[in-house]
């Protein structure tokens, strides 16, 4: 499987960590090996066992096992994994590898951007969340990050988020942290939003908000609700979401 953005609500369940593909004809006997640790890696990133993922996806990549699309991928994951550990500069070392071999790659930018985010490196991220919305523009997480990092650098034009975001169905999440920016709702109304869906979708959109929500408050220099809400996300989001670990760059850099 691989990431699928044909659906709005999916995407931030689906894109941290990426899911290896079984190449028809590929896998063998003596071929499986890397293949079983990059899925093993995954796994234990899931769990937040950061420094067994990183040495399983190491093995994937070291046992020469792996398709070319599985060796990005690998390189892709591993970097996400040093990012959860807040170790960003072997994080994007990752991601440059990962672009290397795939120039294409959109999810690579992305995480890439959300490393020099975390950074404070604003301009770099901007410049790389707008090649993966350029690459993938029906991702709406890109866009809202682009719109954050365009914010952050002191570029921020909300033309741009609603020329980006006009292709997406608003009425599905994150549908709504794009109105929020766009001053259409409410924190509470974006809240609201976030509660639709299985108890599964309402857990991840739950933690989606408590972050999206937090960088909304800390735009406006309400610091103290920012860091409740940053607080917040920390507590309840998964170990592999791109808003669990941009929560505490957040409370690491400003709190």
């Amino acid at each position: 499987m691989v990431c699928d953005h044909s659906s709005n609500a999916d995407n931030g369940r689906v894109r941290r960590f990426l899911t290896f593909l079984l190449v028809v004809g590929q896998i063998g006997a003596a071929r499986a090996a890397g293949l079983d640790d990059a899925n093993a890696g995954l796994i234990a990133a899931q769990r937040g066992e950061y420094d067994e993922a990183i040495h399983l996806f190491s093995a994937a990549l070291a046992s020469g096992d792996l398709s070319p699309g599985n060796t990005i991928i690998a390189h892709h994951n591993r970097g996400n994994t040093y990012q959860d550990k807040g170790d960003y500069a072997r994080a994007i070392a990752e991601y440059n590898v990962a672009i290397r071999l795939n120039p294409a790659y959109s999810e690579a930018y992305f995480s890439r951007g959300r490393a020099r985010f975390s950074l404070g490196d604003y301009a770099s991220a901007v410049t790389d969340f707008a090649t993966s919305v350029k690459l993938d523009p029906t991702d709406p997480y890109a866009v809202i990050w682009l719109h954050l990092a365009h914010h952050k650098a002191g570029s921020s034009t909300s033309d741009e988020l609603s020329r980006n975001s006009a292709r997406f169905d608003l009425a599905r999440w994150p549908g709504s942290v794009v109105n929020l920016y766009l001053g259409k709702v409410t924190p509470q109304q974006t809240r609201a939003q976030s509660a639709s869906g299985d108890a599964r979708t309402q857990r991840d959109q739950t933690c989606e908000a408590s972050f999206y929500i937090g960088e909304y408050e800390l735009l406006r220099m309400n610091r103290g609700a920012a860091k409740s809400l940053f607080e917040e996300a920390a507590r309840n989001c998964s170990y592999t979401s791109d808003e669990l670990a941009g929560a505490h760059a957040e409370l690491a850099r400003l709190f």
